[in-house]
């Protein structure tokens, strides 16, 4: 029985799952598309904003890029944590058994130890990519390429093959 893949792009501020990879049936993966809500930091910057714009209001301090940053942090912290947990759902729902991973280098070391043992345990990949501009039939041939590659290696241990 041919085990049941499953691919994760990830960047900052988007994911996509894309799922049927070495299916029986021969279906072509469907995708999944999130988008980070940066809600803290939209939420920092508007009213940042406001403030700039409205003499009568007495606005407050517009943040700093520090700040700003570490806004933009949480947002991604929060983002991956909500895309995992959607991820190891699947698993335990057995949708899935491996799992391929192409981070951005941005976020590769997040997610790699952000990642549960259950999830580590069917990684078969993990490169730093930068593949979210894709077009959709590119990123399933460039990705299936990457699978079909790695199948063919020796070797229990996830590869880290580097970045584009």
């Amino acid at each position: 029985m041919v085990a049941r893949i499953w691919a994760l792009v990830i960047d900052p501020m988007h994911a996509r799952v894309l799922r049927g990879f070495n299916s029986a049936d021969g279906e072509e993966p469907i995708e999944f598309v999130s988008h980070a809500a940066s809600a803290r930091l939209r939420a920092i910057m508007s009213s940042a904003v406001l403030g700039a714009r409205d003499d009568s209001h007495d606005p407050e301090e517009p943040p700093t890029s520090a700040e700003a940053a570490n806004e933009l942090r949480q947002d991604t912290a929060d983002f991956l944590r909500e895309t995992l947990s959607f991820l190891e759902m699947q698993h335990r729902a057995h949708r899935f058994e491996r799992l391929a991973v192409f981070a951005d280098p941005a976020m590769l070391s997040s997610v790699q130890t952000q990642l549960s043992a259950q999830l580590q345990d069917g990684l078969i990949l993990h490169a730093a990519r930068r593949l979210m501009t894709l077009p959709q039939e590119a990123l399933h041939r460039r990705l299936r390429a990457a699978i079909d590659q790695s199948d063919k290696q020796s070797g229990e241990e996830p590869r880290n093959q580097g970045s584009d």
